[in-house]
């Protein structure tokens, strides 16, 4: 027993002493990239359109005519519904509801019969091109900017936008403030709760990194950059992070081959192998 002991301690021994670089390691790279990074906030919000209103009768009546119904087009002064004023021994004319923009009625809120009247909206209407209204806490809000660029995604698809307005004051109430987006594309459900991003800061022409290419070492961040089957340690400062990518400032090429997995333990001049998925 003892004759093993000391057999285990010289072995021991014999592979502490073992140079550094006798093994390989497995490791999977990734290529530099060039290309345009940019910073999101991200939020939910309401599909409408570009403009909205709400209809409401200058005066109040009895409805005894619809002439368009929910999810029909309008133009600016088409007439919508008529109301009878029904004033006691005076004959009046149709009081005519009419829509105020072009757009497509998305509620009537109101049936032949009823009685209409200025404190409830009879019908709302959005115009055709759509938009996102997003409210935002006073922080995120702060750095948007009237012109970037946002996105709405729905089902995993991104429809392109620009924001068009945003408030300059939050609502008491709820301590947010709205910001609206001008969408490329009228693909989506009016009504419906869409997730969205916006961009808060841009920067193109710049390296790229997938952000598991960043490694820390001590006080130091680096990337591991492998050419002839070495590794080498070259250190980088990190811009944007985002969705992913890690924008890098350092002595790197495109092209050059960055260790994305794999890294732990490697070290200037590590032999390495490429491999794994």
């Amino acid at each position: 027993m003892q004759g093993f002991f000391y057999t285990m301690v010289i072995a021991s021994l014999l592979f502490a002493q073992e140079p550094r670089n006798s093994r390989s390691f497995l490791v999977k790279v990734e290529p530099v990239k060039s290309g345009t990074m940019r910073e999101y906030i991200y939020a939910y919000g309401r599909v409408t359109g570009l403009e909205e209103a709400a209809v409401v009768p200058t005066m109040p009546g009895r409805v005894v005519s619809i002439l368009k119904n929910e999810g029909e087009r309008v133009k600016k002064d088409e007439i919508i519904a008529l109301l009878d004023r029904e004033i006691p021994g005076v004959k009046t004319e149709y009081l005519q509801i009419v829509s105020p923009i072009n757009g497509i009625i998305t509620y009537i809120n109101g049936k032949v019969g009823q009685i209409a009247t200025q404190t409830q909206p009879f019908a709302y209407i959005v115009s055709e091109q759509q938009a996102v209204e997003v409210n935002l806490s006073s922080d995120d809000l702060q750095k948007v900017r009237v012109g970037a660029n946002a996105f709405a995604i729905d089902g995993g698809k991104e429809i392109e936008g620009s924001v068009v307005s945003r408030s300059y004051g939050l609502d008491p109430m709820s301590l947010t403030g709205k910001v609206r987006i001008s969408l490329r594309r009228n693909v989506l459900q009016v009504g419906s709760i869409v997730n969205v991003k916006i961009v808060t800061k841009e920067k193109s022409g710049v390296l790229i990194v997938p952000e598991n290419a960043i490694a820390e070492k001590g006080d130091r961040t680096v990337v591991y950059v492998v050419k002839d089957e070495v590794a080498k340690e070259v250190p980088v400062e990190v811009g944007i992070i985002s969705e992913g990518w890690a924008e890098v400032k350092g002595n790197l090429n495109v092209k050059d081959l960055v260790v994305t997995l794999g890294a732990e333990g490697l070290y200037d001049g590590a032999p390495v192998e490429l491999g794994g998925k």
